[in-house]
């Protein structure tokens, strides 16, 4: 059974037409998953554990790292710059999806004044829209050039 996130422990409660359309959704989602079972990896973003997983990717692969909503548990900035920069280094392609606070440099390339409740969307470090923290939306960031 899937339960609506609960407001005291910290999570969004859902409205109830974003419930109606979420919910199916993330059922589908599950299914996949339990079917699929996706590899769950334990590890440091901020370590060598990134470098080792990211060794492991088939050479004839196109190497992609992902990640969402995860940076802003980083809290040392220099930590995420440091993370950023070595991402750079083992991968062609780096999408970030985070808090434009996470990157307060990529942030000020994409807008003086950010989108309240939105996250940024950026491949290589360069802003390329404004999202939805769950995905609802995504608006383009126009190509200044």
């Amino acid at each position: 059974m899937l339960r609506t996130p609960r407001k005291s422990h910290g999570l969004r409660r859902w409205s109830g037409r974003s419930r109606r359309r979420g919910l199916p959704i993330c059922g589908a989602a599950l299914k996949i998953a339990a079917t699929v079972k996706p590899r769950v990896v334990k590890g440091d973003l901020r370590g060598s554990d990134l470098v080792r997983l990211c060794s492991e990717a088939p050479r004839d692969a196109t190497l992609v790292v992902f990640h969402t909503a995860v940076l802003d548990y980083v809290s040392d900035p220099a930590d995420r710059e440091a993370f950023a920069e070595q991402v750079m280094r083992l991968s062609p392609y780096w999408v970030s999806n985070e808090s434009p606070r996470v990157f307060p440099s990529i942030a000020t390339r994409a807008a003086k004044s950010w989108p309240p409740g939105r996250f940024l969307l950026s491949v290589n470090g360069s802003p390329v829209a404004w999202t939805d923290p769950h995905g609802a939306s995504l608006e383009w960031i126009a190509d200044e050039a």
